[in-house]
């Protein structure tokens, strides 16, 4: 199984594990990832497993 692992400064923030759900990260409380950063989308990007691989996919229209 997968992590994603969020630092800071080399401090660990976040660390989520990634199943077949896959995550979200955004500004808004749906996410699976709150980031509460003006610079970051509502719904800023989706981190997919498929198969033994992980994709990330651009949810917002300013890129990620």
């Amino acid at each position: 199984m997968f992590e994603l692992l969020l630092q800071r400064n080399s401090k660990p923030l976040i660390c989520r594990k990634i199943g077949e759900e896959g995550l979200t990260i955004g500004r808004s409380a749906e996410n699976s990832i709150v980031l509460l950063d003006p610079e970051i989308s509502r719904r800023h990007c989706a981190i997919e497993l498929k198969g033994e691989s992980l994709r990330m996919r651009d949810l917002s229209k300013n890129g990620t």
